[in-house]
């Protein structure tokens, strides 16, 4: 049996395949519809296999969709008791629909660090760690009918818990090269004649699971959403004529936008602060509100304000944002970082960051994720400038 599956709903689990089964198991669903929007585009080659994996000049295998870097987006990870095996998936996009990288590990050999090399012999029923990427994901649960399966590059697992209950798996991987494969665990067990390819340069997935708030009732009962909020515009200070008795400073904010398909629970999340000079712990982070029992409505909008703020807001700072660079942070119930924007020149590297810095916003400007919601995990690409702030609306 193989680990082949993903559920989309509130929150992820993994399934599993029987190789005595047609079809994959996604979560229970056999409507392996083909969605839209395919970007993994092919220039003619057979890619099919491994023999016919022909590169460019920069290494880069001709046709194939390229990914740099793969931390993806929301992460998450768990243990499957029934195969066993402990997984980690992790998105491309933070919107549907989205390409998933999986990694798992059938504990066939237990001694960790485990390095695996694929080769163009590897078949999915016989794999102890499997890499595959499903594209074209949407928030259903139904991929492309095909999935992406390594066929070369290396992956090393340093650790692999097998328990359903609490846990965390680290991966690492290179030159990673999937080919698009057919599995119906009735003999097809095959590239796919024609077909497509991914190639991953680096990957590094370190996630941790924890089922103990319900009891461990269900692996993946806790696992963090598909998609999960982000921090959407914000800014740092306002000019005298947006004031009304108060200072320029009070006016900043920062507008966190929910691009889910459904409501987020908020309960117990946090939005913290980071100084320029501070990249310490979680420990450290300065709280600039805490959300309580609050959630936010699918493509909805949450104002938290500073205490000179006109306009309507849903909280206020607890904390002023520095002008000339600093960082803000998203962090779950659990503490877990699920998004985060930095700013203008750090006086140390900033944790917080994804890629590199934003631009800093003058006073009466905004910095807005453009388009509206858009995270590809680089502040400095996600983000721009604009003299038009667009609080509790999408961004223009």
């Amino acid at each position: 049996m193989k680990f082949l599956g993903l559920v989309f709903a509130v929150a992820l689990a993994g399934g599993c395949a029987d190789s005595q089964q047609p079809d994959f198991d996604l979560g229970g669903r056999r409507d392996l519809s083909i969605s839209g929007g395919d970007d993994l585009s092919v220039s003619g080659d057979d890619l099919a296999t491994g023999a016919d994996l022909a590169s460019s000049g920069d290494g880069a295998m001709v046709g194939c969709t390229k990914v740099t870097s793969w931390p993806g987006l929301t992460p998450f990870a768990g243990y499957d008791s029934t195969v066993p095996v402990t997984f980690v998936d992790s998105f491309k996009v933070s919107s549907f629909p989205s390409d998933v990288l999986e990694v798992g590990d059938y504990h066939a050999g237990a001694v960790y660090p485990k390095m695996v090399t694929f080769s163009a012999t590897d078949t999915f029923g016989t794999c102890d760690v499997c890499a595959q990427v499903f594209a074209n994901c949407d928030n259903t649960g139904a991929c492309d009918a095909n999935f992406y399966f390594a066929q070369a590059g290396s992956v090393t697992v340093t650790r692999a818990d097998s328990n359903e209950t609490i846990g965390r798996m680290t991966v690492t991987g290179s030159n990673l090269k999937l080919v698009e494969w057919s599995y119906d665990g009735m003999g097809v067990d095959q590239p796919v004649a024609g077909g497509k390819c991914y190639q991953i340069d680096s990957l590094n997935l370190n996630v941790p699971w924890d089922n103990t708030t319900d009891g461990g009732a269900a692996p993946g009962a806790d696992m963090k959403l598909a998609c999960t909020p982000v921090v959407n515009e914000l800014q740092t200070a306002g000019t005298a004529a947006m004031i009304d008795g108060g200072t320029t400073a009070s006016y900043e904010f920062v507008e966190i936008y929910n691009p889910c398909p459904t409501t987020v629970d908020l309960t117990g999340w946090k939005l913290v602060y980071r100084s320029a000079a501070n990249n310490k712990g979680a420990p450290t982070d300065t709280a600039a509100f805490s959300f309580g029992t609050m959630s936010i409505p699918a493509a909805g909008y949450l104002l938290i304000a500073g205490s000179s703020y006109l306009g309507t807001r849903d909280g206020t700072l607890t904390t002023g944002l520095a002008a000339l660079g600093g960082a803000v942070g998203l962090r779950d119930s659990v503490g877990t970082l699920v998004d985060s924007v930095s700013y203008n020149t750090l006086s140390v590297a900033n944790n917080f960051t994804e890629g590199a810095p934003a631009a800093n916003p003058p006073a009466g400007s905004s910095l807005e994720r453009f388009p509206n919601g858009a995270d590809s995990n680089h502040n400095n690409l996600d983000f721009k400038t604009t003299t038009t702030a667009t609080p509790r609306a999408a961004n223009l």
